[in-house]
């Protein structure tokens, strides 16, 4: 009898891996099909590495697996959201003008929005020359969301970033434009972080439009500039 020739990993296995649940064995897509996506190891089920999200921040492994809004790494246990994990893929590359940042920054609060209906709360910081330094990602409740604004100002000096730009939704479906609260907390750090080197480029909203969710400026609206004024 014949044995089975070794089975070869392809260049999808090698940058798209697939791993057991269980021993996390790294397995070819033939085995797989051959054997409906059971380990040969263990005898348990397969689940794929979603390598487009990334590695795990804390210990560097592809070795992930995925639930609903959240990335396990199976090596270290570190959990982390897939939106937050998304925006951490942003570092390095540069936000040339504001529909690039809109258009970064939207499909992660739309999908935070829609999965889990929590408000959600993005800094994205900047070098001089537009190139994202750091992400910073903090998730709500269904009515509010609380960041700290002294870790935005650490982790900017720390990175040696000079703008920011600062985002957040609204889940509730009353809140068609931004709050006052939005514009008051605006018009504050505006001036807060302006006096510590760093400038507020955008501070953007997902708020509910009459077709849906929609992306609005809280520093374009009346309010926020009668409210500089007002300083």
């Amino acid at each position: 009898m014949t044995k089975d020739p070794q089975p070869r990993f392809t260049d999808e296995d090698i940058f798209s891996p697939v791993y057991c649940r269980h021993c996390h064995e790294h397995t070819p897509r033939t085995v797989i099909a051959q054997y409906h996506g059971f380990c040969l190891v263990c005898i348990s089920a397969i689940y794929y590495a979603d390598t487009m999200i990334g590695r795990c921040r804390e210990c560097n492994s592809t070795n992930l697996h995925q639930a609903r809004m959240t990335v396990t790494c199976n090596y270290c246990g570190h959990r982390c959201s897939t939106s937050e994990m998304r925006l951490a893929r942003l570092k390095g590359q540069t936000l040339h003008n504001r529909q690039e940042w809109i258009d970064q920054v939207r499909p992660i609060l739309f999908e935070v929005d829609s999965a889990i209906g929590v408000e959600a709360h993005v800094s994205i910081l900047l070098g001089p020359k537009n190139d994202v330094r750091e992400t910073i990602f903090d998730i709500g409740t269904w009515d509010h969301v609380t960041f700290s604004i002294d870790n935005i100002v650490a982790a900017a000096n720390a990175v040696e970033a000079t703008k920011i730009i600062m985002a957040h939704n609204h889940p509730r479906p009353f809140s068609s434009t931004p709050s006052d609260l939005d514009v008051e907390t605006a018009a504050r750090l505006l001036g807060y972080l302006g006096h510590r080197g760093i400038q507020i480029v955008d501070d953007l909203v997902v708020c509910r439009g009459s077709s849906g969710p929609e992306l609005k400026s809280v520093m374009n609206t009346r309010r926020f500039k009668d409210q500089i004024r007002g300083y």
